[in-house]
C-alpha cells in the first residue's frame, strides 16, 4: 500500500525538528509490482471544492524542482489521513476522534481543524518521502461491504454532522489555542457562504512554486510517471483527485 524511500524517518525527524507541528502531503502514486517512480518532489494540500455535503474537499500540488529543494517551512494548514508525521504528544492532545464512524471524507479536515485549534502547525515536506498505492483495482474495498448498509448510512450521517458542527465552532473536540475564525483565513475559505477565496489553491506559495503553474492539472491525457510507467484509468481517477501534475 505505501513504499518508502531511504532513510525516510531521519529526513522527517530532522525537518520536523522541535516544533509543535505535524507533516503531512499527499504522497506520490506507484503502481504494483513495485514500480516507484523517481520523483522526490513533495505536494503541498491546498482547498478544491465544497462537496455535496458541505464539506471542504482537499487536493495535492506537486511542489516546482527549486520550490522542493528549499529547506524552508511551508505551512500547509490541511491534513492527510493516508501521510502525518509528528511528536507523540499529538496522540494525548488530539487523538483521532473514535466517533466519526464509517467517514471517509471529512475525517481529514476535522483533523486539521482540530490540530490546529490545539496549537499544532500543519507542514508540507519539501521532499517526497514515500509513495502510495492509489489504485484499488487488486482488491476489495469497504464500500464494497453490503452488510448493515442502513447501520452504516446512519452511522456515516451522525458523523458528518458532528464534523459540520465543529465546522461551526460548535464543538468541544476544538482546542483553545486558536480559533476557527484564523482557520479559515489561514486556508482563504468561507466555511458559512462555501467559498474559496483567491489565491486558496496555492496555499502560502506563490504559483510559480508548483510544478502545474501553467495550469496543466491532472487528470493528463495519458498520465505517466517519472520512470515513464503508464498508471491504470482507476489511479489516473483517484489521483485526480488529490494532486496536481505530475
Amino acid at each position: 500500500h505505501m513504499r518508502f524511500r531511504k532513510n525516510w524517518d531521519s529526513y522527517l525527524v530532522t525537518h520536523l525538528g522541535d516544533q509543535k507541528a505535524v507533516l503531512t502531503a499527499y504522497p506520490v502514486g506507484y503502481t504494483l509490482p513495485n514500480a516507484v517512480p523517481n520523483e522526490t518532489r513533495g505536494t503541498l494540500l491546498v482547498p478544491w471544492k465544497f462537496d455535496q455535503n458541505g464539506l471542504l474537499r482537499q487536493r495535492g500540488r506537486l511542489l516546482s524542482q527549486q520550490r522542493a529543494t528549499e529547506t524552508k517551512r511551508i505551512p500547509c494548514h490541511l491534513y492527510a489521513a493516508g501521510f502525518n508525521f509528528g511528536p507523540s504528544s499529538v496522540i494525548a492532545d488530539c487523538p483521532y476522534d473514535a466517533n466519526l464512524r464509517h467517514l471517509f471524507f471529512g475525517e481529514e479536515i476535522s483533523m486539521a481543524l482540530r490540530l490546529f485549534t490545539h496549537g499544532y502547525d500543519l507542514l508540507a515536506p519539501p521532499e517526497t518521502v514515500c509513495f502510495h498505492l492509489w489504485s484499488r483495482e487488486h482488491r476489495p474495498t469497504i464500500s464494497q461491504d453490503r452488510d448493515n448498509d442502513q447501520e452504516k448510512e446512519k452511522a456515516r450521517e451522525s458523523s458528518l454532522a458532528m464534523v459540520k458542527e465543529q465546522l461551526a465552532g460548535r464543538s468541544d473536540a476544538l482546542g483553545k489555542e486558536r480559533s476557527l475564525e484564523d482557520f479559515a483565513r489561514s486556508l482563504r475559505v468561507d466555511f458559512e457562504q462555501k467559498v474559496i477565496l483567491p489565491k486558496a489553491d496555492c496555499g502560502c506559495l506563490e504559483c510559480h512554486d508548483f510544478a502545474d503553474h501553467e495550469g496543466t492539472f491532472f487528470p493528463t491525457e495519458k498520465l505517466k510517471t517519472g520512470d515513464g510507467i503508464v498508471l491504470d484509468k482507476s489511479a489516473q481517477d483517484l489521483i485526480a483527485a488529490f494532486l496536481g501534475n505530475l
